[in-house]
């Protein structure tokens, strides 16, 4: 809301940008100018602190692509960075029903491509400081400590931003989306949201239809997953 910048790029504690990546993401951007792209944001990939690279190069130099298919195709298998173009992105609001809770990274990306490509850049501009003992990663919230204080809400909303902004691709990738959608309402019974809630999330009545196919199969993980806490709880007493 207070960014005032034309691009924006989300940096946190574990990242790190190379001494030339500004240089560079300006090259970048005033060239999808000249060729007059509709992309709205540009990605690029990333060292570790070894120097070593964290992700795989792109067999291309650069290329553009929406990012959920990059994703389906397992073309992208890491974590990869973005800088948006700023005057776009604030037209898509951080849910704000849960106010303290981590809301996935993956949101922009997603949102951006529900309409735009990104443009995809084969250089290495940023430096993950990878953590593995990190236990506030999206991947530890299904833990029996984490799922009531947040972290069900918050694979809740990874599952809706893959629901509601990979659209497109639904049909394409049926049985990806089916798993999507199953683990919407899993997460969703968990964070105690009833299904008139959870359907009135997706305002695109293809993507709410589609996700009623999910409700059953959620609702059976959501109570293995109730029940193997409450076996893992009384083995600790």
């Amino acid at each position: 809301e207070v960014a005032d910048s034309e691009l924006f790029w989300p940096l946190d504690s574990d990242d790190l940008a190379v001494p030339t990546s500004v240089e560079r993401i300006k090259f970048h951007w005033s060239k999808m100018d000249l060729e007059q792209s509709s992309a709205k944001a540009i990605s690029f990939l990333v060292n570790n602190t070894d120097g070593k690279k964290w992700n795989d190069d792109f067999k291309v130099p650069d290329f553009e692509e929406h990012f959920p298919e990059l994703i389906y195709n397992k073309t992208i298998r890491d974590d990869i960075w973005f800088v948006f173009l700023l005057s776009y992105i604030k037209s898509f609001r951080y849910p704000e029903k849960w106010r303290s809770i981590y809301v996935p990274d993956s949101l922009m990306p997603y949102a951006v491509s529900a309409n735009h490509p990104v443009r995809f850049v084969n250089e290495r501009l940023g430096i993950y400081r990878w953590n593995p003992a990190d236990a506030d990663r999206l991947s530890n919230f299904s833990r029996p400590e984490k799922l009531k204080s947040g972290g069900a809400a918050s694979l809740f909303l990874q599952n809706w931003i893959k629901l509601n902004y990979g659209r497109r691709y639904m049909f394409r990738y049926v049985v990806i989306h089916l798993k999507i959608a199953s683990q919407y309402h899993r997460f969703g019974d968990l964070a105690d949201l009833t299904i008139r809630e959870r359907l009135a999330w997706l305002p695109s009545f293809p993507v709410k239809a589609f996700s009623i196919l999910g409700i059953l199969p959620g609702w059976v993980m959501a109570r293995l997953t109730e029940l193997k806490h409450k076996n893992l709880a009384q083995r600790i007493r």
